[in-house]
């Protein structure tokens, strides 16, 4: 293998009793409940001033606020919590990408990133934190027919930095480019992996801190879309995505350029959600011809593949997955026609539990999910032609 290759590996589902003979080893876990509106200021209160770990948690049922209540706001939303415990939403408007900060006792505030017209639907803001409150957000802002009169593509990938008060910087990633996601390492190097829209190519672009942004082809076939972009401990990194057949691919690249591959199975599949965890496990959350799927890469390359959820009208781009500093998976995702907003768990060697925290829901968009290390669980999305915003925490004992 050449250095600096990159190594592919188609990722779907199994059907039937194959499925069931590579499944993992499931035991029964805990679910949650359906939560009411709240304001943000009450769900953290009860577990202030607790001695340790396991007296301090308070399992806190979902609640529901509303962060931007503007008429078609809160699409292609991305979350983080920084350590303080306060919450970070980038998302898109009519009016342009904007940013939301709020959350752990605080009230949320709102400002424009850039004044651009609205994001193409479907399309992601990915909002990641620095170690020193920096806040970086890769987004796409559209063109017009004239910017690229020798292509397809009337797009923009865009970066925007700021510590979430003052102004923001901006920059042009990629002309040509679109669907981004965006990823931070412990050197404070930025990645990136989106689609070029001249040709529908997949790409990865990375800069380090103060430098220039530097690109590279993945792969070039047609209708690459939908990348997920995700980092592990030895700084290798990993890409989901979307092929032209409805398949997902997953992609890996070693700090020295080499890596290994496994085929995992081939089936009708799309999206991706994508984590590695503090062992090297890669995760994967996806809509599969059985519903939402979820597969697992061990470190030695096997990988095990179950369904989350056998509901399979889902919304494209509407999951999101993390994965807790124990282990647990969880992830949130759309679910049509009920309109309902979905959250799914499993502990580590447990079983998958589903708790729906809205339905019947209008305009009903996208998720995103954190979890922070008190065990709480942070999703935003679209709701009600605004920006909406759920907690819950539960506790392992």
């Amino acid at each position: 293998m050449q250095p600096g290759a990159w190594i592919s590996v188609t990722a779907v589902v199994l059907a039937g009793a194959a499925c069931a003979d590579r499944a993992l080893e499931l035991e029964r876990g805990a679910g949650s409940t359906p939560g009411t509106d709240a304001s943000a200021d009450e769900r953290h209160d009860a577990a202030e001033g607790e001695p340790d770990a396991a007296e301090r948690c308070v399992p806190v049922p979902w609640t529901t606020t509303t962060v931007d209540a503007h008429i078609n706001r809160g699409a292609g939303s991305s979350i983080a919590v920084d350590p303080a415990g306060s919450v970070h939403i980038s998302y898109a408007g009519a009016d342009g990408v904007r940013y939301a900060h709020g959350g752990g006792g605080a009230a949320w505030t709102t400002r424009m990133v850039e004044p651009n017209g609205f994001q193409p639907p479907g399309w992601p803001t990915s909002l990641v934190l620095d170690p020193s409150g920096g806040v970086h957000i890769a987004y796409s802002v559209p063109g017009k027919p004239s910017d690229h009169p020798a292509t397809d593509s009337s797009a923009w990938l865009r970066y925007a930095f700021g510590d979430g008060v003052g102004g923001w910087t901006t920059e042009t990633i990629d002309p040509l480019g679109g669907d981004g996601s965006l990823v931070i390492d412990s050197g404070g190097r930025l990645h990136v992996a989106y689609v070029r829209f001249s040709g529908w190519s997949l790409q990865y672009a990375s800069r380090s801190a103060g430098g220039a942004w530097v690109a590279s082809s993945l792969l070039d076939t047609d209708l690459d879309r939908h990348p997920a972009v995700a980092l592990d401990g030895t700084g290798a990194v990993h890409v989901v995505y979307t092929s032209g057949l409805q398949t997902i691919i997953y992609l890996r690249r070693d700090p020295n350029g080499t890596g290994t591959s496994a085929a995992v199975d081939a089936a009708r599949s799309e999206g991706g959600a994508l984590a590695v965890d503090a062992a090297g496990g890669v995760h994967l959350g996806y809509q599969s011809a059985q519903g939402i799927g979820y597969a697992r890469r061990d470190p030695t390359g096997t990988w095990a593949i179950t369904t989350v959820d056998p509901d399979p009208i889902l919304v494209s781009g509407g999951y999101s997955l993390a994965v807790d500093p124990e282990g647990g998976v969880h992830m949130s995702y759309v679910v049509i026609p009920e309109r309902a907003l979905r959250y799914a768990h499993r502990d580590p060697g447990g079983a998958w539990t589903t708790t729906t925290i809205e339905a019947a829901v209008v305009n009903l968009w996208g998720t995103s999910l954190a979890v922070d290390p008190q065990g709480g669980v942070h999703i935003s999305y679209a709701a009600n032609g605004g920006l909406r915003y759920a907690y819950s925490r539960r506790c392992v004992p």
